[in-house]
Order: structure tokens, then C-alpha cells, then sequence
């Protein structure tokens, strides 16, 4: 409310200023045109006096900021000055009037103050024609205002159009280089996909035969440590069997040595000679039987150290064909390219090499290397 107050109190003075300064102009071009009478100064300087005063007021109100008002007000409060000031220079010509004495002189003084007074009404009268024709035409000004948007509407619309046919070539072209653009991208990215292609073929190819070397080198490495051990194992039991059938044969044979000096010694007493006699064959029977018991059980421990050599011999060949197509399978996986068929199982041809051996009990063993 109190800034509205201010407002609206800054409007007034404004209004006001320039009714003062008009009011002053009046009072300094009268005061002026008075004194320069009295003064016995010629008529031209009391219508210099006026005509400055006019002036003055005009470029106040039109170059002060906060005197300027409208040309046509400009106008007409210089058209109503000049009046007035004319009617100042006549009253002040008329009491000069009744204050001579010389009628001829007198006459050509009010002649010549009349004169000069209707300078100011003219120049007002002038300055009023001038501020009103400098008045714009509302009418005019609107009617070429429309004609400007009009024709900054067909230019707009003029460029809207070559903006439009600019961005449907620019669209056109954006296109076919993008287009060109995606070609040449998926020509490289076949070209380079083609080359880590081989590059991971090769190397898949290089590793797969790296790990077939090593595995069958591992495998061989096994087996023939497994062979070994085995060939070792077969040896000793079979030295050791040997042996003992050995030790027993020469038993048998001093045993049968002592009977048949027995027999010799006592051929007199038949009768304890056939005793004698059957005891050692049941004794010799009862040793062959054990001899074949004893045949059997060493033929049975070599078959077993047999299957179990063969069942280790076939683990290792199921778990190097095992190992072999998981390597396969994950680089065929990794690259993309199907496993090659693989011509040989590792560990195979040594079971193909190994040969029988034959133990003394009758029955056939079979070992991985023949025993020299």
C-alpha cells in the first residue's frame, strides 16, 4: 500500500512539473518582454525575450527525462504560450499607451508593439502545427505494422520452408552415412571376429595338441610306472613260489630219499616195510594234494594281480578318453569349431602289447611287458 502511495505521488509530481515549468515560462517571457520595455530597449528584444522563452519551455519538455510529455500536449501548451505571451506584450504596449504624450510616436510604437506581439502567437501557432504533424498516425502506423508482420510472416514461412527441404537433405544424407557407416562397422567387426576366429583356432589347436602330448605322455608315464610295479610284483611272487615249490620238491625228494633207504635197510620185516610203504604214499599223496591246493591258490592270486592290472589298465584308458574329450569339448566350446576326431586311445597299445606269462600250476598270466 505504501509503495502504491509513493507511486502514485511520483505520477503527480511528474503531471505537475510540466504545468510549472510552462507557468514559468510564461512568467519569464512576460517579466522579460515588461522590463525590456520599460527599459527603453527596442521591440525586437522583447520578442527575443518571448521567442527564447518559448524555446526554452520546448527543449525542457522534450529533453528532460522527467518533464517529457506527448508532442500533441507539446503543442498546444506552446500554441496557448504564445497567446499569452502576446497578449503580455499587448498589455504592456497599451499601458505604455496611456503613459506617452506624443501621438506620432506613440502610434508607430504601438504599430510596432503589436507587431512584435503576434511573433510569439505565430511562433506558438507554428510550434503547435509542427508537434501535431509529429504526432504518429495510429491508423497509418497500424496499417503498416500489419503489412511488416505480414510480410515477416511470408518470410518466416519462406524459411521454415528452405529450413525444412535443409533438414529432409540433411536427414537424407545423415541416413545413407549411417547406413554407409553400419556397412563398413560390420565388414571390421566380420573381418577382426574372423581373425580372433583363427587366431583362437590355432591356439585351441596348439593347446589341444600340448595337452594330447602331455597326457599321453602322463598316461604312458603311469602305466608304465603301474606296468613296473606290477612286472616287479609278478617276479618276486613268482621267485618266491618257485622257491617254495623248489625247497618242497627237494623235501619230497630227501623224504622219499629216507624212505627208500628205510626200505632198503628193513626189506627183512615185509610187513613193517609195506606199513612203511603206504604210510609215505598216503604222506606222499597228502603232499601232492597240498602241492596242488597250494598250485591252485598262487594260480588264483595271479589271476587276481591279472584283473586288477587289466582293470587298472582300462581305468586309465577311460579316464585319458574322458580327459581328452572334456578338452576337446571346451575348446570346441571356446572357439566354436567341432572337435577333431581322436585316432588313438593313450595306454591302449600297451595292453595289446603285453603278453602271457605261464606259471608252473598250469593257467596263463598276463603281464603288460614281457619279463627278460
Amino acid at each position: 500500500m505504501a509503495l502504491r502511495t509513493a507511486f502514485h505521488r511520483d505520477l503527480s509530481a511528474r503531471d505537475h512539473l510540466d504545468k510549472v515549468a510552462l507557468v514559468l515560462a510564461f512568467l519569464l517571457g512576460s517579466a522579460g518582454s515588461w522590463t525590456l520595455k520599460f527599459l527603453g530597449f527596442g521591440p525586437f528584444w522583447a520578442m527575443g525575450c518571448a521567442v527564447g522563452a518559448m524555446l526554452a519551455y520546448v527543449a525542457a519538455v522534450t529533453a528532460l527525462g522527467r518533464l517529457q510529455i506527448e508532442p500533441e500536449a507539446i503543442g498546444d501548451n506552446c500554441y496557448y504560450l504564445g497567446f499569452l505571451l502576446t497578449l503580455s506584450s499587448l498589455s504592456a504596449t497599451l499601458y505604455q499607451l496611456t503613459q506617452s504624450a506624443e501621438q506620432t510616436e506613440l502610434m508607430r510604437s504601438v504599430v510596432a508593439g503589436f507587431g512584435i506581439a503576434l511573433v510569439s502567437t505565430i511562433l506558438g501557432i507554428l510550434l503547435r502545427v509542427i508537434f501535431i504533424q509529429l504526432r504518429p498516425d495510429i491508423v497509418a502506423r497500424d496499417r503498416e505494422t500489419r503489412i511488416e508482420l505480414q510480410q515477416a510472416a511470408r518470410e518466416l514461412r519462406v524459411e521454415l520452408a528452405l529450413s525444412i527441404a535443409t533438414m529432409k537433405t540433411f536427414s537424407t544424407e545423415a541416413i545413407q552415412l549411417a547406413s554407409e557407416q553400419g556397412v563398413k562397422i560390420s565388414e571390421a567387426t566380420a573381418l577382426t571376429v574372423d581373425t580372433l576366429r583363427e587366431r583362437m583356432t590355432a591356439d585351441a589347436e596348439a593347446h589341444e595338441a600340448m595337452l594330447r602330448t602331455t597326457l599321453e605322455q602322463t598316461s604312458a608315464r603311469t602305466v608304465a610306472a603301474i606296468s613296473t610295479h606290477v612286472t616287479r610284483a609278478g617276479s618276486a611272487a613268482e621267485d618266491s613260489i618257485r622257491a617254495s615249490l623248489t625247497s618242497l620238491s627237494r623235501s619230497i625228494a630227501a623224504y622219499a630219499d629216507a624212505n627208500a633207504a628205510a626200505f632198503r635197510v628193513r626189506e627183512e620185516d615185509d610187513a613193517r616195510a609195506e606199513a612203511l610203504a603206504d604210510a609215505a604214499l598216503r604222506r606222499t599223496r597228502g603232499l601232492t594234494v597240498e602241492i596242488e591246493a597250494l598250485s591252485a591258490r598262487v594260480t588264483d592270486a595271479l589271476g587276481g594281480i591279472r584283473a586288477g592290472l587289466e582293470s587298472t589298465v582300462e581305468t586309465m584308458e577311460r579316464a585319458g578318453s574322458a580327459l581328452a574329450d572334456a578338452q576337446r569339448v571346451a575348446v570346441a566350446g571356446a572357439t566354436g569349431v567341432p572337435p577333431a576326431p581322436v585316432t588313438g586311445v593313450p595306454g591302449r597299445d600297451l595292453r595289446e602289447k603285453a603278453e602271457p606269462v605261464h606259471g608252473d600250476g598250469g593257467g596263463a598270466i598276463w603281464f603288460p611287458f614281457r619279463r627278460r
